[in-house]
C-alpha cells in the first residue's frame, strides 16, 4: 500500500462516521477499538510490505537510555541539548550486583528517522552519566517500523 497515513485514515474514518451510531458520533470511539472504520485489508497490506517513501509503514531507529531516576529537571534539560523532543517512562531498577534492591530509574526514547544520531546519543548518555554520578548508563537501539494517527486527517 502507498499513499499518506493521512489520507488512509481520511478514506477510512469517512466511510466510518457516516455510518456511526448516535452513541458513538456522542463518544467519538468506540471501547476496545478506537473509531473503527479501518481498511482490513489495507492494514494487512501494510503488515507484510517492505517500507517505502509514501508507505503506510516507515522504518525508524529507536534509542532507549535507561538511567537512575535522579534530578529529573537536569536530565530533561541535557536531553534538550541534544534532542527536539523524547519520551521519559518511569521504571524500577534491579540489578543483581546491588543483592536484589531496586532503585528508582527511567527509560528515555527517541525516535528518529536520521540513521546518524547513535553519536549525539552516546553524548547525551554520557552527559546524564556525569551529571548523576553514575558507574553506567545503558544505551540500546532497535529498527521498529512506525506510522502515525494525526488529528490533520
Amino acid at each position: 500500500m502507498t499513499g499518506s497515513l493521512n489520507e488512509f485514515i481520511r478514506k477510512a474514518g469517512a466511510a466510518f462516521w457516516q455510518s456511526a451510531t448516535p452513541e458513538v458520533l456522542r463518544k467519538g470511539t468506540i471501547a476496545g477499538i478506537g473509531p473503527g472504520g479501518w481498511d482490513k485489508h489495507a492494514l494487512a497490506n501494510a503488515q507484510g510490505q517492505a517500507p517505502a517513501d509514501g508507505a503506510l509503514l516507515k522504518t525508524k531507529t529507536v534509542y532507549r537510555v535507561y538511567t537512575e531516576n535522579l534530578n529529573s529537571r537536569a536530565v530533561t534539560e541535557i536531553i534538550g541539548r541534544y534532542f527536539e523532543g523524547a519520551t521519559i517512562t518511569k521504571a524500577i531498577g534491579l540489578d543483581s550486583r546491588t543483592q536484589g534492591a531496586s532503585e528508582s530509574a527511567i527509560v528515555i526514547e527517541i525516535i528518529t528517522s536520521k540513521p546518524d544520531q547513535l553519536q549525539r546519543i552516546a553524548f547525551m548518555a554520557q552527559d546524564i552519566r556525569t551529571h548523576n554520578a553514575q558507574i553506567s548508563v545503558l544505551v540500546s537501539r532497535a529498527t521498529v517500523d512506525t506510522f502515525e494517527v494525526t488529528e490533520n486527517v
